[in-house]
């Protein structure tokens, strides 16, 4: 959700207020062509969405005991969608914080 969030502040600052993509990587297509980004954007979104999805499937379906210290990859999951999450919404709120400067 948050992936689909920041992807749509993105498309608004840049067709609405003239704002400019700041990862340096996706940048240029961003500014050129907004369905190729959109593309790519939403694709990497669902992509690490169906990761963490399995990974947690996966560790669900192990938690009889078969594999070592499974609290620690527990744990390691909830860490990475934290990180991943907390990324996102810095992203978002700096978005936000550049469309509400436009206005």
């Amino acid at each position: 959700m948050m992936g689909s969030i920041d992807w749509l502040t993105t498309v608004i600052g840049i067709a609405y207020f003239g704002a400019v993509e700041g990862n340096p990587f996706i940048a240029s297509l961003a500014n050129t062509n907004l369905a190729a980004f959109t593309v790519l954007k939403l694709g990497t979104a669902f992509f690490v969405a169906l990761l963490f999805y399995q990974v947690e499937k996966t560790l669900d379906k192990h938690q009889d005991g078969n594999i070592q210290n499974p609290n620690g990859r527990v744990y390691l999951l909830r860490s990475l969608q934290a990180t991943a999450v907390i990324g996102l919404m810095v992203a978002v709120i700096n978005n936000i914080l550049i469309i509400a400067s436009e206005v």
